[in-house]
């Protein structure tokens, strides 16, 4: 059982919310839910101007819309995360926020019974937990984050048949399911069910029955399989249902990418990755330079598995020192994967400094796991 660190706890209260955004839609007869999925399908894609432009103009054509200005506020984050990096993007997320809050207040005076405008209610004040956490301000983030989540779960008590209000509740009950006993007494407290068996369930009810929620439940399924669950096998069907859907995001190829390198398909993987470093390679500046460290790391363990330990050694040093993203998986990752390396090396003292890097990220993935399990035994191929 894995025990979070603060920031870890509300990054998952975050999580939740952000995972509604595209979800909330819940009656397909809603004016201009086409247009409004064509500014999703976009930002999945990673077309952030695209997404931008017929989100804005879908804002003011359909302004009852129940889902526009929430997805119009998240795709102008998206778009500043990829053209100017974090710092920026939490700057445009803090402002389009402030923006789309007196409007759903004024919906829900109008509509104060319809779930669609409670559940974009609750879905920003997820945000507004998101741009607390990137500045820090963890009373302004528990604040949030609980206002969001007791907005989501008392929608899902009332409208049990929204199959998308399953998807933040199932994230939740998972992880704090696998937090510390401190974590589950604070989480029982809110309503949350710390079960990460009934989690998993609510994602997959997510995946199977939902609207808009399908995609998102589908990309944390592959999340969780790939770096917690440690099942790239049935990873591998998710990453490729999203590759499939969406061939323009790189995120979705890098995925699929990683569960070929879990399972040692190794000519499949290094094709995967050729097309994913080109993905990045043509993005965005700051995207492109965010993508560097993490395309290192999959070389350096696609080198690893062929046996060259010294080019392995070399990618996975640069990834790590190179490392410039907000999620630090792909760090914890690096961390054990040069451990692993040291240790075949026969550079034990080195081994250990890794894994010990690794644990300290207390990051809840597999690669913390195996960190402390390499500190008592030297990893042996």
């Amino acid at each position: 059982m894995t025990v979070f660190r603060l920031s870890n706890i509300w990054f998952t209260l975050f999580v939740l919310m952000f995972a509604l955004y595209p979800s909330i839609i819940t009656a397909a007869d809603k004016t201009g839910d086409e247009v409004v999925w064509q500014g999703i399908s976009a930002f999945y894609n990673e077309e952030f101007d695209e997404a931008v432009e017929v989100l804005t103009k879908a804002r003011n054509d359909f302004p009852e819309h129940p889902t526009v200005h929430l997805v119009w506020a998240v795709s102008l984050w998206l778009r500043a995360q990829a053209k100017d990096g974090y710092k920026v993007a939490h700057t445009a997320l803090e402002k389009s926020s402030a923006e789309i809050i007196p409007v759903y207040q004024q919906l829900l005076k109008k509509y104060p019974r319809d779930p669609d405008y409670q559940l974009n209610m609750a879905t920003t004040q997820g945000l507004l937990a998101r741009v607390a956490l990137g500045k820090k301000d963890w009373l302004g983030v528990v604040s949030s984050g609980i206002k969001g989540y007791k907005g989501a779960r008392a929608v899902h008590q009332n409208h049990p048949e929204i199959y998308d209000s399953y998807l933040p509740l199932g994230v939740l009950n998972y992880y704090v399911g696998r937090s510390s006993s401190a974590v589950q007494v604070l989480g029982n407290i809110f309503g949350i069910e710390a079960n990460s068996d009934i989690g998993l369930q609510q994602i997959n009810l997510a995946v199977e029955k939902g609207e808009y929620a399908r995609v998102e439940a589908t990309s944390i399924l592959a999340y969780i399989y790939l770096w917690i669950q440690d099942d790239p096998q049935l990873a591998l069907i998710y990453c490729d249902k999203l590759r499939s859907e969406f061939p323009k995001s790189a995120y979705y190829h890098h995925i699929y990418t990683e569960a070929l390198l879990q399972l040692k398909r190794l000519d499949e993987a290094e094709m995967s990755l050729a097309v994913t470093q080109k993905m990045a390679d043509d993005n965005l500046p700051a995207s492109k330079k965010a993508w560097q460290p993490t395309l290192k790391y999959q070389r350096a363990l696609l080198n690893f598995h062929l046996g060259d330990l010294d080019e392995a050694l070399k990618l996975v040093s640069a990834s790590i020192n190179d490392f410039n993203a907000e999620l630090d998986t792909p760090l914890g990752y690096g961390y054990l994967l040069r451990g692993m390396i040291y240790d075949l090396k026969g550079k034990r003292r080195k081994a250990i400094a890794n894994y010990q890097a690794a644990v300290k990220l207390e990051n809840y993935t597999t690669a913390v796991t195996k960190a402390k399990r390499y500190l008592k035994e030297p990893y042996q191929k």
